[in-house]
């Protein structure tokens, strides 16, 4: 038997129906008795003053902001790093250097100017949270490094990175 395709969301149809349930939410316990007041409130509701527009993005995954070997050839990154975030390395190739996306590159710039920011990932939430936290960030990744290299190799370079940079004295 075939099964059936799943239906698509429409997130639009998602966003006006969330809204439209915490808009019943929050009025089922304000309930004013003055006309003018209710008036009031109801003209801020339909203003839609109590949650934002809807934000719509291009995934920034598209966007590309050089390599690993572009960012330690301006002393950007350390060459270590370069030499550890390639692809295809082998016993006969250094293999192709990874490539940076803007969300990348906008922390390592953040961290140049010694801003704050704000890790928007770990590479495995149980390593922090306990070996029985229920996710992974990126398991599609690890799924498929493990099946190829019999590791997670990313999560394996980002600590080896690491561990090289505290060895040389930078702050972790």
């Amino acid at each position: 038997m075939a099964r059936e395709a799943p239906r698509l969301m429409d997130v639009f149809e998602f966003r006006n129906k969330l809204v439209g349930d915490y808009q019943n939410f929050t009025r089922s316990f304000i309930q004013p008795k003055a006309d003018d007041i209710r008036a009031f409130l109801d003209a801020e509701y339909d203003a839609g003053r109590y949650w934002p527009s809807p934000l719509i993005q291009i995934n920034p995954s598209y966007v590309t902001m050089g390599t690993v070997d572009s960012l330690a050839s301006e002393g950007i990154l350390h060459p270590k790093t370069a030499a550890i975030f390639r692809f295809g390395k082998s016993a006969t190739s250094t293999g192709v250097p990874a490539t940076l996306y803007k969300h990348q590159r906008e922390a390592i710039d953040c961290c140049q100017r010694h801003e704050p920011y704000v890790l928007r990932y770990i590479l495995d939430p149980a390593d922090v949270m306990g070996p029985d936290y229920p996710s992974v960030t990126f398991p599609g990744l690890k799924r498929k490094e493990v099946a190829l290299y019999g590791e997670y190799l990313t999560q394996r370079r980002v600590l080896e990175t690491f561990d090289l940079l505290v060895e040389e004295g930078h702050p972790a």
